[in-house]
């Protein structure tokens, strides 16, 4: 929903890619925003804290329609998306962690969890630390999203081959 396709299998880690750097960008922009606000805040009036806490609501209601509200509009944009990018990434941290899929651990369905290393191999490859610097490195993928392997059979095979 949030990029306007599905999520699979060979685009995961493009996804994930795409969250950081976003969280990247949006810390930036919200470190930077914050020295240049501080400047243009005046914490003299008691309004002042109104203004803060509602900006869009001063501006709609005509109470405020200064430049420097607008900007403070702007702020609080870059500083929610900054928030949605953060639980956007912890989410799938989470579920990669625990090698789920949304479904699965609403469900504590668990047999895709080989342990959180091997599920990040799988999802983002074999050399991920490459994969982060280069998002679009072409990094092998175990399996082709369509047969998995269960936990079972993945103990099963690890027993057979000792």
């Amino acid at each position: 929903m949030f990029t306007g396709c599905c999520i699979g299998h060979y685009n995961y880690r493009f996804f994930l890619a795409f969250i950081i750097h976003l969280l990247i960008a949006t810390l930036y922009a919200t470190y930077f925003n914050v020295y240049f606000m501080w400047d243009r805040i005046s914490f003299e009036a008691p309004m002042t804290l109104l203004k803060i806490m509602f900006p869009l609501a001063m501006v709609a209601f005509g109470i405020d329609i200064s430049e420097t509200q607008l900007y403070l509009v702007l702020f609080l944009i870059t500083v929610m998306g900054m928030l949605f990018m953060v639980a956007l990434l912890i989410i799938h941290v989470n579920l990669i962690w625990h090698g789920t899929t949304t479904y699965e651990k609403n469900h504590k369905i668990r047999d895709y969890d080989f342990g959180w290393k091997q599920n990040f191999k799988d999802v983002i490859g074999e050399n991920w630390i490459l994969a982060f610097f280069f998002p679009f490195a072409q990094l092998k993928l175990r399996g082709d999203g369509i047969h998995w392997t269960t936990r079972n059979s993945w103990q099963l095979e690890a027993s057979k081959s000792r």
